[in-house]
């Protein structure tokens, strides 16, 4: 598998907006541990073959709709976070098999 991993608040939201983009073929993402407060939809959608996204332990208090788009997801960690809801688009991600969401501060 190709795999990138670059945890412990080595990469920011401006690392993304600044043009940072992984390889296409990038099958298993970790940017756990960044502090990030918002997913960077836009680079992880030009991912065909993203199959495990690790974005546990940043600041994310939600998880908006564009999650659907990455249709060749099956693993994801969403856990430590600060996410008060389920999150509901999840639910429509087509191949998703397995998701951590623990823990999180659930208020539903």
């Amino acid at each position: 598998k190709k795999q990138i991993q670059i945890a412990s608040k080595a990469l920011t939201l401006r690392h993304f907006s600044n043009g940072w983009y992984p390889s296409a073929f990038v099958q298993v993402l970790d940017i756990s541990g960044n502090g990030l407060t918002e997913i960077p939809y836009k680079q992880l959608i030009q991912l065909p073959h993203l199959s495990e996204l690790n974005i546990s332990n940043n600041g994310l208090k939600e998880i908006r709709r564009d999650i659907t788009k990455l249709s060749s997801l099956k693993v994801l960690d969403i856990g430590g976070n600060n996410l008060s809801f389920p999150p509901i688009p999840l639910i429509d991600v087509p191949n998703l098999q397995k998701l951590r969401w623990n823990p999180n501060p659930w208020k539903a």
